[in-house]
């Protein structure tokens, strides 16, 4: 069996690899959000921020694995925004004039480690063997 191919009338491999792998980064945006609020690091809007995400990946996802072909565009559309987002966070503590801390140095690398997921999730649902199943 191909990496892109379909199985007993599910999604390809490639599809339901980028769903899980948009549900890590959930998990880990959530885990992250929460660490961060507990431990006074950051306030309450990263929880809400961590939240929407989870919503709009989550919600997106579903639909996407279900071959709607607008819910793939829209998902990739946020998840590029998500990214960005990751991307000015990680500049703006390693740039930063304070020495980084331990939950600071778990936060970096959550949001690196999202930026990663993102990717990655993105080059998974634009495989080539993908292209028919979203219509």
């Amino acid at each position: 069996m191909t990496p892109d191919s379909v199985a007993d009338g599910q999604p390809p491999v490639a599809v339901r690899a980028a769903f899980a792998l948009f549900l890590v980064d959930v998990i880990l945006a959530l885990v992250n959000a929460t660490v961060q609020v507990t431990f006074h690091v950051s306030g309450f809007p990263v929880l809400i921020g961590a939240v929407i995400e989870a919503v709009l990946f989550v919600s997106l996802g579903v639909f996407m694995r279900h071959g709607r072909l607008w819910a793939r565009t829209a998902l990739m559309s946020f998840a590029g925004v998500f990214a960005a987002l990751g991307l000015l966070t990680v500049v703006g503590v390693v740039t930063a004039r304070e020495p980084i801390g331990g939950l600071e140095l778990f936060g970096l690398l959550c949001v690196a480690g999202k930026i990663v997921l993102i990717i990655a999730g993105a080059v998974m649902m634009y495989r080539p063997g993908t292209r028919g199943y979203f219509g």
